[in-house]
């Protein structure tokens, strides 16, 4: 089964093959459920756990009235920024265009080498009716 989000498809999967390959991840998201099972989440995929991958799930908030993914950069990139103290971080991959102004910061500050990895460049956005006209043109940019 999968999900009939892209992203989550994409993201699962990817840290699952670099987990399966031997890397250590850590793969952060947000979620709007009040309660995320990690060993739900992976039997929903067919997938075993994996000692060597890990995940840690934000709760989709409103701060001050506004909900936005700000938020959840902020909580990620802070919690990154505390993990690579502990733990030599190798890398940091994300597929969001809004996470890359963070990752070019924890770049200069910590020195984590940041891969994005970009989708959505030859789309028109016009024919899609779920992205906001405002926000289609980081993706442009």
């Amino acid at each position: 089964m999968y999900s009939r989000l892209p992203a989550v498809n994409f993201s699962l999967f990817y840290a699952y093959g670099l987990a399966l390959a031997g890397a250590t991840c850590f793969l952060f998201a947000q979620t709007e459920k009040k309660y995320f099972d990690e060993g739900s989440f992976l039997n929903r995929f067919n997938l075993s756990p994996l000692g060597n991958l890990r995940f840690s799930i934000f709760k989709k908030k409103r701060y001050l009235g506004i909900k936005t993914n700000q938020w959840f950069y902020i909580r990620a990139f802070y919690s990154i920024k505390m993990l690579n103290k502990s733990k030599k971080i190798d890398a940091l991959i994300s597929r969001d265009p809004g996470a890359l102004p963070y990752m070019a910061r924890l770049n200069r500050k910590t020195g984590i080498p940041v891969i994005y990895q970009p989708h959505n460049f030859y789309v028109d956005m016009s024919i899609r009716s779920d992205v906001n006209p405002k926000n289609a043109k980081k993706y442009h940019f």
